[in-house]
């Protein structure tokens, strides 16, 4: 049974100490004066079992008449706080405190997959459709289109920055202790989207942005077959002209490239070390080279810029949105004044984020295999510079 001492400043009257589990987790919380700077006598005792309204209860109090007179006038805090485990998980408590358990839960991360693969397919039906949709026309006006001159490898350039990006991003992730929560997160925020994107492409069908791209040609008419032959067709290639696979047209609002970038610089900041100089320059790169990939999709004529404004906001108001849900347990609840509960994604954020202990994660990393021992050593040390 062990016995942890808390600096006198972590809890007083005014200032309980906030274990609201300490009941749950059968664990005994007594308090013990400071008998040589109180004054007082040895056998002054408060024991507590229990909690109220994050306020401790006594259970019992032995005072002697000169102890209350002394504790009357005391306005320091007690000097220790002994937290003794009645239970034998110890590893429940780590450092005073109670330790928070991520559970991997591999069988939601699968189910995540899923929903990405489900909104990923909504936008490539979409664009298989409405290709033969597109309205022959000029381009519509642009201020980009207008004041910068077309630059035709730009997007091949853009689609390469996101190739090159993608990999530190994957990195960092497999290397992370809680990987399985934070693939499930990149699944479902990545699947939203393409779900929404699936829905802009298909009501408001834009004029080609860009006249000299290799378009396929048009079909007079188009069966149920050859629409999932080209969305088939769409998702092998990912999506991507270098891959040879995206010659449909129309998937204007909004850009699948911008999200691409912005997600993944927002994935690679929130879940890298911040008091690290390597990862404060990784993720200025990655920015750097977010922003470069997001003007050659504008330069190239891929999408219009309403797109790129669009895709920006919708991908950081998401994340954002979706982290703040994810750190704060009374916001995974249903409530009338929880208006973040009212979104239609939200049912799948509450059953993937559930189990999750409120607040961030912590950075922690390990290798998702066993490696070789030199290679642990190495990584061991990185971690504790």
């Amino acid at each position: 049974m062990g016995r942890i001492q808390l600096p006198p400043e972590d809890y007083s009257h005014d200032n309980p100490l906030p274990l609201s589990t300490a009941s749950d987790l059968g664990i005994e919380v007594s308090r013990s004066s400071c008998l040589s700077s109180e004054g007082l006598s040895p056998d002054y005792t408060e024991n507590y079992d229990g909690v109220s309204n994050h306020h401790f209860e006594p259970r019992h109090r032995r005072y002697s008449s000169s102890d209350l007179s002394a504790l009357s006038s005391r306005s320091e805090p007690c000097c220790k706080i002994n937290l003794l485990p009645l239970s034998a998980d110890a590893a429940t408590l780590e450092e005073g405190l109670v330790k928070k358990v991520y559970p991997k839960e591999y069988g939601k991360t699968f189910q995540a997959f899923l929903f990405l693969l489900g909104g990923l397919l909504s936008s490539s039906l979409a664009l298989a459709v409405v290709h033969d949709l597109q309205p022959m026309s000029l381009p519509l006006p642009d201020i980009v289109f207008r004041y910068v001159p077309q630059f035709d490898q730009g997007l091949e350039l853009s689609e390469y920055i996101i190739v090159f990006i993608t990999y530190p991003t994957l990195i960092a992730l497999l290397l992370h202790q809680h990987r399985s929560i934070i693939f499930r997160r990149v699944f479902l925020l990545t699947g939203i989207l393409y779900f929404c994107r699936g829905i802009t492409i298909f009501v408001t069908v834009l004029p080609q942005a860009n006249l000299k791209y290799p378009c396929a040609s048009r079909e007079n008419s188009t069966s149920a077959l050859m629409i999932v032959h080209r969305a088939v067709s769409l998702l092998s290639g990912l999506g991507m002209s270098i891959n040879g696979r995206l010659v449909y047209c129309g998937d204007f609002i909004y850009s699948g490239h911008t999200c691409s970038l912005v997600l993944c610089c927002l994935v690679f900041n929130e879940y890298t070390p911040q008091n690290k100089q390597i990862f404060r320059i990784a993720k200025r790169s990655l920015y750097l080279l977010a922003t470069v990939g997001v003007l050659m999709i504008s330069f190239s004529r891929t999408h219009y810029t309403v797109d790129i404004v669009i895709a920006y906001v919708i991908t950081t108001m998401l994340f954002r949105i979706y982290h703040t849900i994810a750190a704060h347990a009374h916001l995974k609840e249903h409530g009338e004044n929880n208006y973040l509960s009212h979104a239609w994604w939200f049912r799948f954020v509450r059953h993937f984020e559930i189990n999750v202990p409120e607040g961030k994660l912590p950075m922690r990393y390990n290798f998702p295999f066993e490696c070789p021992t030199v290679i642990a050593q190495k990584w061991r040390a990185f971690r504790n510079r």
